[in-house]
């Protein structure tokens, strides 16, 4: 993965609920790559 085009990486602190909620809209979306998913939601809002 040397040629990454997305070269800044961002961390967040998630309790149980919150990433419970987080992995089943995840599953809901039906995307593959959950960090795809996050940054669809944090750009548009929504996925």
């Amino acid at each position: 993965m040397a040629n990454r085009t997305r070269t800044n990486r961002n961390e967040f602190h998630l309790d149980d609920k919150e990433q419970y909620i987080l992995d089943e809209k995840f599953k809901l979306s039906g995307m593959k790559s959950k960090s795809a998913f996050i940054r669809k939601l944090i750009l548009y809002g929504y996925v």
